[in-house]
């Protein structure tokens, strides 16, 4: 008799006091009342399965009150916990800040060819950020790069978007940790990674002027010695279908003193340095702000156009 009845072993399973229970009933004969226990049964979990369900449904729901409450009253913190009186004025991450614009010209007849706006901000904690905005109208160039350097310049963090005849380019983020550049790609061309060595005295060539004087940060001003060095050099060549990436490349610099240098913004007491052979750099004050740049080879003049500085 015990083979008629119905022993579902996923009953069993979900209620093993249901198994004890039916196998009692496997020893009586008379499978009416097993059925009307089994049909009984099964109500009686259905009822208390649906009440479970209740029960977590509601927890669930305070759970998800609490947690907005307390979202609400971290966020209501926040903006009522803003500085007054004079200090609300000033943002203690910059302990000073420059902006300006570079003019873009050919050294023999001053013709402009573009320009560039910058803005730099120096932190607490030594580190400077640098944002580049360059429009070169006589490429059809447009770059748009933010760069941050530890305390003595040497390269962190940056970012990169350019656009160029051909179109968008795409975009580049730079990452340094320690001895390690890493490197990701995006664009029309797709997505590629990319990990590099990144030299004890080296520095991101990501083209903006404004960045240029930052190069030769490890250099010493002794004059007339070529000092070596390496950099994070950026290949802007190609289409769309081209990565924009780098790669390291030797670098050098000749000091060659001090010098007062005129350009628009006004007269400047600069350092003068002569770049891989070809290009004399002026830059001045302790944040190395680019005076001026010649590279007579390729009959180019940049020259800074405007500065402020705060606070």
């Amino acid at each position: 008799m015990s083979q008629t009845l119905d022993c579902r072993p996923g009953l069993h399973a979900q209620d093993p006091g249901a198994t004890t229970r039916m196998h009692v009933f496997a020893l009586d004969p008379r499978p009416s009342r097993a059925a009307d226990f089994l049909a009984a049964e099964t109500a009686r979990k259905s009822s208390r399965h649906r009440a479970q369900d209740d029960s977590l449904s509601q927890m669930f729901s305070v759970v998800c009150v609490a947690a907005l409450l307390l979202s609400t009253n971290h966020a209501h913190a926040q903006f009522t916990a803003d500085k007054t009186g004079p200090e609300a004025t000033r943002n203690t991450n910059i302990v000073r800040w420059a902006k300006g614009v570079y003019e873009y010209r050919t050294l023999k007849d001053q013709t402009v060819r573009g320009r560039e706006d910058f803005h730099l901000t120096v932190h607490a904690d030594g580190s400077r950020t640098m944002r580049a905005a360059t429009d070169i109208t006589a490429r059809d160039v447009q770059a748009n790069v933010t760069l941050r350097v530890a305390a003595n310049f040497r390269p962190m963090d940056a970012y990169v978007t350019l656009f160029t005849k051909a179109g968008y380019r795409g975009a580049l983020t730079l990452h340094v940790a320690g001895d390690v550049l890493h490197a990701l790609s995006t664009g029309p061309a797709g997505r590629v990674a990319q990990t590099t060595r990144a030299p004890a005295q080296f520095s991101f060539v990501t083209h903006p002027l404004a960045l240029d004087s930052w190069h030769p940060w490890y250099v010493t001003p002794t004059p007339e010695v070529e000092q070596k060095g390496e950099v994070y050099f950026l290949n802007t060549q190609g289409g769309p279908e081209t990565h924009l990436l780098g790669q390291i490349q030797p670098q050098s610099f000749v000091y060659k003193g001090e010098d007062d240098v005129t350009v628009p913004a006004g007269t400047f007491r600069a350092q003068h340095v002569l770049m891989d052979g070809h290009s004399d750099i002026w830059f001045t004050g302790p944040d190395r702000i680019l005076v001026r740049y010649v590279w007579a080879a390729i009959d180019r003049d940049y020259v800074l156009g405007t500065l402020e500085t705060g606070p």
